[in-house]
């Protein structure tokens, strides 16, 4: 869960927890969804919730500053490799897999991945790395490259490189034996050249902290 859903969470709570009261002040215990709150009392909800939002986003914040790979680059740092103002990283565990359309079989395993997020104009970027212990039996699997698209040797392995110059979209993608991790770059530079160069930094500064 991101930070801007975490905002989000708590300030639905609120306002549906508003909602109820108002439909218990006729003295019963079941809300009635009769009445709408006003936005004098949704003002008043939001008022009371915003240091509470400002405060769970804060610690949201600082667990995923010290959290790999968000402690790649804090704030700042991603802001100057990418040419634009980011929000700070944003941590999460995740459950990845994919069927093979052919047999049918399923392949499971886990990623630590980290984001750097402009919410306006301006490049965003995110990391994923799985290292050999989150793969079953410790083996990596080289999800999304398979040998017809390796595009090059890369940081110790084989790596597939993908831009889209009408999206500002790039992602460079690295299989090693101790792991498999990608940079994906959104909303930034348009020429491929620039694009890259962003890219292999990240993917590079990965390489060198794996363990």
């Amino acid at each position: 869960m991101n930070n801007k859903s975490i905002a989000q969470d708590i300030a639905a709570c609120s306002i549906l927890g508003l909602a109820a009261l108002a439909g218990c002040s006729d003295g019963s215990t079941t809300p009635s969804p009769d009445r709408e709150p006003s936005q004098a009392e949704l003002e008043a909800v939001w008022q009371e919730a915003e240091p509470i939002i400002d405060e769970e986003l804060a610690k949201e914040a600082a667990r995923s500053a010290v959290r790999y790979p968000c402690t790649l680059f804090d704030k700042e740092a991603a802001a100057a490799l990418l040419g634009a103002t980011v929000e700070a990283p944003e941590y999460a565990h995740e459950f990845k897999n994919v069927q093979n359309a052919d047999t049918g079989e399923s392949s499971s395993w886990q990623a630590e991945a980290c984001s750097w997020n402009n919410w306006g104009d301006g490049g965003s970027m995110n990391v994923w790395v799985s290292r050999r212990d989150q793969f079953p039996g410790g083996t990596v699997q080289c999800h999304g490259i398979y040998e017809e698209e390796v595009t090059e040797a890369l940081f110790g392995g084989t790596a597939k490189w993908e831009f889209l110059e009408s999206f500002g979209w790039a992602k460079l993608l690295v299989c090693r034996d101790d792991a498999l991790f990608f940079v994906e770059v959104q909303g930034g530079p348009t020429d491929e050249a620039t694009a890259k160069r962003i890219a292999a930094q990240v993917a590079d500064r990965i390489s060198a902290t794996l363990w």
